[in-house]
């Protein structure tokens, strides 16, 4: 292979029909980091090993009813894969001018002739009949009209292979045919001619050392050789010399030990082999890694990140990963993330969605959020905090919890709250927003909210959470919430904000031993105390949720309403399929 001005081959077009959960999906992929989040039988999985199996060089590949769509052997799996940024072998008219096609990057299309204003670039196609026997092809509406077929050769097929980053690395640490150790290497030749020495010394080693342990068998070999008229000698045990063949894949690296490298943790060989593929450079650097956090500490995957380039300002090489991190959700940027989503009733096609630069600050504030089906998003720690209470006193009585209908929470950050649920809303997440009413938020923000489908949940008017907890909550609770402020402040600090509240009328000792219904509004304004509240944070809400809003829901008014709303809208969910292992699923 000639090594003249070679690009870094990227995928332009992704085209998947007909593959394991997929039915229908085409993708424009980003140059660089290519993140893929989602429910776990989503495709995640799927869509990066159509990419493997379209693009890499294998001389057998498997395929079962298990890959059909639906197990239906009448459909055609069918994966189109478009390269661009061409190698000068790749572009070499004489080979493959047929098949060269325009690419349109501006556009997103392809046209089936290059062309002034277009790249050039070529499909590969992987097609899987009813027999399950796989062909590999290079698209062209002109090689077809000619009757005209072919494959990209081996050797350019090789050169252009993506990497996998999965659980099977330690081809890359030996000088396999596929390893990343290849494209380092400029000593090829030295290295064979060591090889084809070293079987000739092993075989020189051996020989005559069985003799003994097999002398009878070669004794009876000669025997028969005579009686049949065969004349074979006198026969020794040697080492084969076709059975004894060492190849590139027989040299692996090695610690100082003498321990091969091929037996270090999935996540220290993922980043090693990402290193080395970022130094060997060539025609692919394509990566693919399923689970990228996998096997490695929070630490580790910012520095794995970083070696595949998340934070370089070209693109860079192109990576397609999965995660459920959201450690990796928070070092990427938002465009550099892609939200699977399953083909909805009516619509048979897949859809990812990218975030794009505007939601960055919600990426960041809820990582966790973007890994869920559906996202309640709470005005801020307090609504968090109760929500979750309430959930784990539910959960504590034998009922499902929220998360297992596949909802999780966000801060909305105060003002930020209804953005944020119409940011995850355009994204496909099914959201929903729990709020103060003390504040009435702008009119052009709700309309957009309901317009979306936005479920809002607000306490009675003029609310703020606390107010409604000390509106609601039974008499015989209020000591008890008294308690969670004392225990999270001070006994000192409650009393303050009380006699603040009240305008020194009472105090924490007259709301503890004289107890009456016109303290509850004192009570509800010394909770808010601006710099100084007693409960605005997830621990002491969610406390009050446990503790005194859960085990007394029942007798909680309109802020029951409201939290008994809020569950039945996250166990709608239950109707959907249960989380699957993606790697299962796929």
């Amino acid at each position: 292979m000639s090594s003249k001005n070679f690009s870094m081959t990227t995928i332009r077009k992704i085209e998947i029909a007909n593959f394991r959960c997929i039915k229908k999906l085409d993708w424009v992929p980003s140059e660089g980091m290519n993140c893929l989040i989602g429910p776990g039988d989503s495709g995640k999985s799927t869509i990066l090993d159509a990419i493997d199996l379209t693009l890499g060089a294998r001389r057998q590949t498997t395929f079962t009813d298990a890959d059909l769509h639906g197990m239906d052997p009448t459909q055609l799996i069918d994966i189109k894969i478009t390269i661009g940024a061409l190698g000068d072998e790749l572009k070499d008219y004489d080979l493959y001018g047929l098949y060269h096609q325009g690419w349109a990057g501006d556009r997103e299309e392809l046209e089936d002739e290059p062309g002034p204003d277009l790249e050039t670039v070529l499909t590969v196609r992987l097609q899987v009949a009813e027999d399950l026997e796989p062909t590999w092809t290079l698209v062209s509406e002109r090689a077809a009209a000619q009757g005209a077929t072919r494959d990209m050769s081996w050797g350019h097929r090789a050169a252009n292979a993506p990497t996998r980053l999965g659980a099977y690395m330690a081809q890359h640490f030996a000088w396999g045919q596929r390893s990343v150790l290849n494209r380092l290497s400029t000593d090829r030749a030295k290295a064979s001619a060591a090889l084809t020495t070293a079987g000739r010394l092993a075989r020189d080693s051996f020989k005559g050392k069985a003799n003994d342990e097999v002398n009878n068998t070669l004794r009876i070999v000669t025997e028969v050789g005579e009686e049949i008229g065969v004349d074979v000698g006198e026969v020794q045990a040697l080492l084969d010399v076709q059975g004894l063949s060492f190849t590139g894949g027989t040299i692996g690296v090695h610690d100082a030990n003498g321990i091969p490298l091929r037996n270090l943790g999935l996540g220290s060989g993922r980043l090693l082999v990402a290193g080395m593929q970022r130094h060997a450079g060539g025609e692919s650097q394509v990566a693919l890694i399923d689970e990228v956090e996998h096997g490695l500490e929070p630490y580790r995957i910012t520095r794995l990140l970083h070696c595949l380039g998340s934070k370089e300002g070209d693109p860079g090489p192109q990576v397609f990963m999965t995660t459920h991190s959201p450690v990796v959700l928070r070092e990427l940027a938002s465009d550099q993330l892609w939200v699977v989503r399953k083909a909805q009733a009516g619509n048979a096609r897949h859809t990812l969605s990218c975030p794009g630069s505007g939601a960055q600050s919600t990426v960041r504030a809820c990582p966790d959020a973007f890994l869920a089906r559906s996202v309640l998003v709470c005005e801020g720690k307090t609504e968090i905090g109760l929500v979750r209470g309430i959930d784990l006193h539910r959960q504590s009585q034998d009922m499902t919890g929220i998360n297992a209908h596949g909802v999780l929470w966000a801060d909305g950050g105060g003002d930020n709250a209804f953005a944020r649920a119409l940011a995850f809303r355009r994204l496909g997440y099914r959201t929903a927003i729990l709020r103060d009413c003390d504040k009435q938020p702008a009119e052009a923000d709700r309309k957009a909210a309901t317009e979306q489908g936005i479920d809002i949940f607000e306490w009675s008017a003029g609310n703020a959470t606390e107010d409604e907890i000390f509106a609601c909550v039974p008499e015989g609770s209020i000591a008890k919430l008294i308690e969670i402020a004392c225990d999270w402040r001070s006994e000192d600090a409650v009393d303050a904000n009380i006699k603040w509240a009240s305008d020194n009328a009472i105090g924490i000792k007259e709301c503890r031993e004289a107890f009456t219904a016109e303290m509850r509004p004192f009570l509800g304004k010394a909770a808010q105390k601006k710099g100084a509240s007693l409960y605005k944070d997830v621990d002491p809400a969610e406390r009050i949720g446990r503790e005194v809003v859960g085990p007394n829901l029942n007798a909680c008014g309109s802020l029951a309403a409201v939290i008994n709303n809020v569950f039945a809208w996250a166990e709608a969910e239950s109707d959907l399929p249960p989380e699957a292992d993606d790697g299962a699923a796929r």
